[in-house]
């Protein structure tokens, strides 16, 4: 199995896991969202080499994901920051409500920039934007009524920009 799909198959079932353990309580919910960042970040901080490619076929496209110098580069940045960011997090949230909801949705941000940086065609790149899209504007509104008018603002300037790649 590819190196690219495995770190999002586990970005993607870290994710799932994250959000149905918002029920516990206690350091364990943590401890998983921490581990669903850290394990694909070091997996690929160790496994992932340049040209390295995945393809393959659905719904009658082809999805093509690789890793070329300049998309390996970022990827580092994004991956570093999005795991001290995530260690943050942790603290940042410690005594909010719904915490699985915002790791959640933090574990598809990372997951789809990354995505973003992968993808070597127009409907891979379009499907990652709009899920990193929707995923950081759930994060944004996470906080409760008072910033959901900045929300929808960031909204409609990431949906305008997401159609006007498609010109």
């Amino acid at each position: 199995m590819s190196t690219i799909i495995l770190i999002f198959i586990i970005f993607l079932g870290g994710a799932i896991l994250t959000f149905l353990a918002s029920a516990l309580k206690g350091i364990l919910k943590e401890v998983l969202f921490l581990a669903s960042v850290f394990v694909p970040v070091v997996l690929f901080f160790t496994n992932i080499s340049i040209g390295q490619t995945f393809s393959f076929q659905a719904a009658g496209f082809a999805f093509q994901w690789g890793i070329t110098p300049l998309s390996y580069v970022f990827a580092l940045i994004v991956a570093g920051l999005g795991l001290m960011a995530a260690i943050y997090a942790v603290s940042a949230m410690r005594n909010k409500e719904n915490t699985g909801f915002f790791y959640f949705n933090y574990i598809l941000t990372i997951m789809s920039m990354l995505g973003i940086l992968f993808s070597r065609d127009l409907v891979s790149f379009f499907i990652f934007w709009e899920i990193m899209t929707w995923s950081s504007y759930l994060m944004v509104v996470y906080q409760g009524k008072d910033v959901q008018t900045v929300g929808i603002k960031y909204f409609i300037f990431s949906a305008v920009g997401a159609y006007a790649m498609l010109m």
